[in-house]
């Protein structure tokens, strides 16, 4: 029996090359348009978009999804266009894109970071980010109240004055109660909609906060007499305050197909360890990227 012998070498593969992203801010419930764009030249065929975002509150290098958007197909011009529903008022939002070839695997790097703030910061919304179509910004009634447990066991041992307390750790996310005021049956039907819907829902405050939310328990609607305003069929103005109880839940799974997706950027050394295909050989292949 002989020993192993090694042959090696080295394959070179091109990254492809770098796109470009471009923020527009909408405003309001409209969001943040993102214009993305690759050189076509020498694109392959089957090439996608990954989007990603992070916000300047974040911790340093954590980054996101946008939304349904790390495999964005690219026309042939070598755009899309995508929607971020999610930004923050107020709160500067970074933006990073990259190409990237499912099979044979390949990536480009990634582009340089563009940057934009989502206004105005002096409105409530509730909506959903899975539908565009439902919720808007809508008018608070009180200051939101948030509730948030904290999970703990509370011991008094015998022969101490004070007690132990075990915790499990934080305030868990909060259940939210916010009264909203309807004026008008559009505003009445658009509430009425998005609690129809089932679906998970985003609130946003003026004050840079944002929590997914779900309805817990109970939706309130008291009519309110008011004064009826000129041209209002019904004897009394189309007015009511809603409570929602509302409790926070992880953000929803946006979907993305490549689960970790990262860059190549080093050097990976793959050795062959099955039986040897001819003369004991055993390829060491070098992949530079």
């Amino acid at each position: 029996k002989t020993g192993w012998r090694v042959r090696q070498w080295v394959h070179n593969v091109t990254p492809l090359s770098p796109p470009t992203v471009t923020p527009t801010v909408l405003g309001g419930t409209a969001g943040v348009s993102l214009a993305l764009h690759v050189a076509t030249a020498g694109l392959p065929v089957g090439t996608v978009f990954a989007l990603q975002y992070r916000d300047a509150d974040w911790a340093a290098n954590v980054w996101d999804w946008v939304w349904n958007s790390d495999q964005l197909p690219i026309n042939g011009s070598g755009n899309a266009t995508v929607v971020d529903y999610e930004a923050r008022y107020g709160v500067v939002r970074s933006y990073r894109v990259m190409v990237y070839l499912p099979a044979p695997f390949n990536t480009s790097p990634w582009s340089t970071t563009a940057t934009a703030t989502l206004t105005p910061s002096s409105i409530f919304t509730l909506t959903a980010p899975s539908n565009a179509a439902l919720g808007g910004i809508v008018t608070v009634a009180e200051p939101p109240q948030e509730v948030s447990l904290v999970l703990s066991g509370v011991f008094n041992p015998a022969g101490r004055k004070n007690a132990v307390v075990i915790s499990e750790g934080g305030p868990l996310g909060p259940q939210i109660q916010v009264k909203l005021r309807e004026v008008g049956t559009t505003a009445r039907q658009m509430i009425d909609t998005i609690m129809a819907a089932d679906t998970d829902m985003l609130l946003r405050d003026p004050f840079g906060r944002a929590w997914y939310v779900r309805p817990q328990t109970n939706l309130t609607r008291v009519q309110i007499l008011a004064a009826k305003a000129a041209g209002d069929v019904p004897s009394v103005l189309d007015l009511h305050e809603n409570t929602l109880q509302l409790v926070a839940i992880d953000r929803p799974d946006t979907g993305p197909g490549v689960d970790g997706l990262t860059q190549l950027t080093d050097t990976l050394s793959i050795v062959w360890i099955g039986p040897p295909a001819f003369n004991n050989d055993a390829p060491v292949v070098t992949l530079n990227v």
